[in-house]
């Protein structure tokens, strides 16, 4: 069942990782103990300001993410991206290896790695489309993958123990080749039934290049779909169309400009993708509640009831 996850609570990475400037960190678990000596999380609702990998290494469990309740087993792997409120319902026997990263504190070339099919699909895409129907499609190990990905893990976990300037170096070396190969496995094929890739890779096309004007015939041609078909499933993965949901990138973007940028609002506007200013106001108020004057004015804190648009 759903539990309520109206009062989160939100945690501080202070006490995960070693620097302020260098937000990265292993975090071993066994159910029922704290072995290093951090808070434990595990049955309260929270949530962060950083991103979470989470490899199940051993035993079984029900996890809350957002609300909705997932099974998990040994092998499973997937990430929980910032604001996500998560904690465990219940569990038998079960332990964690936990990969905790700030992106925006470590200095990588992101967007070298969104030029990965898998690095979207896992690292941009799943988490941001997860529901209870295609949560069976993450990712899954085998014993091997498992054993693989613990070393790498462990070894980075060593070398964060100590920190100095050089293992900060090493530990980097080590993210960017645990990422490589979490990616790798989410390349392997698939399921030909299951379009969560191929949506995957619209929604990442999508929020990188928001500015443009896709057609619903593009799309589908790049996803190697029918139109009908193509948004037929973009709906079902996302609860939008796929014309509604570029429009909700754009704002999202918009958002972004108006908390941490001096820019003109009719600047904002083209820079998102609107062509009208007045038309960029009408759908940014019905989003957020308010307009956009209004939404930097309060420091980007929306009405308590957003309307989030959505196809009739």
């Amino acid at each position: 069942m759903n539990s309520d996850t109206e009062n989160i609570l939100r945690i501080s990475g202070s006490e995960f990782f070693p620097k302020p400037d260098f937000r990265l960190a292993v975090v071993s678990k066994n159910m029922g103990s704290s072995r290093y000596g951090w808070n434990d999380y595990t049955y309260v609702p929270h949530c962060h300001d950083f991103s979470e990998m989470v490899l199940v290494t051993s035993g079984q469990g029900v996890q809350n993410i957002n609300g909705v309740d997932f099974a998990l087993q040994q092998g499973d792997l997937f990430l929980l991206d910032d604001q996500n409120a998560h904690f465990f319902q219940k569990s038998e026997d079960f332990s964690l290896l936990n990969l905790l990263f700030d992106r925006r504190t470590l200095g990588l070339p992101w967007n070298r790695f969104q030029r990965c099919k898998g690095y979207n699909l896992f690292f941009m895409v799943e988490p941001r489309l997860r529901t209870s129907k295609n949560f069976c499609n993450h990712l899954h190990l085998t014993i091997q993958q498992q054993k693989h990905l613990e070393s790498m893990l462990l070894d980075m976990q060593q070398l964060l123990i100590h920190i100095t300037p050089e293992k900060e170096l090493l530990a980097l070396a080590r993210l960017i080749e645990i990422i490589l190969y979490v990616s790798e496995l989410n390349e392997e094929p698939s399921n030909p039934d299951n379009m969560l890739p191929k949506i995957g890779e619209s929604v990442a096309l999508l929020e990188k290049h928001f500015t443009r004007d896709f057609t619903l015939d593009e799309l589908a041609e790049k996803a190697c779909m029918s139109t009908r078909n193509f948004t037929r499933c973009f709906k079902r993965s996302t609860g939008m169309s796929p014309i509604a949901f570029l429009q909700n990138v754009r704002l999202q973007h918009a958002a972004d400009l108006l908390k941490n940028s001096n820019s003109r609002i009719s600047e904002i506007a083209y820079q998102c993708g609107f062509n009208d200013s007045n038309y960029f106001t009408k759908m940014f108020a019905m989003h957020y509640g308010v307009a956009p004057a209004m939404y930097r004015k309060l420091d980007g804190k929306p009405a308590a009831k957003n309307q989030v648009i959505r196809e009739k």
